[in-house]
């Protein structure tokens, strides 16, 4: 899609360059969390988990590991659908 291509060549290509900057990335686009250097999970507009995205990911239970379990059952879902 349009927008996706936009996202990759503005946003992505943006993030990867090496300079130092603080860069707030809010998104429902969970696939983009792993080229993060640090993720927020707000709920309800309250942060309720702070930390690396492998970090993260290692906490069972939690916000975070939800999201992208769901995602990821989600990702498999459809592809065995196409």
């Amino acid at each position: 899609s349009v927008g996706s291509r936009v996202f990759q060549r503005l946003i992505l290509d943006f993030l990867k360059e090496k300079e130092k900057r603080l860069v707030f990335l809010i998104t429902h686009q969970l696939q983009y969390c792993e080229l993060c250097s640090s993720i927020m999970v707000l709920r309800s507009g309250k942060v309720v988990q702070c930390g690396k995205y492998e970090n993260l990911l290692l906490e069972e239970g939690e916000e975070f590991f939800r999201m992208m379990s769901d995602y990821r059952a989600e990702a498999v879902s459809y592809t065995h659908l196409t």
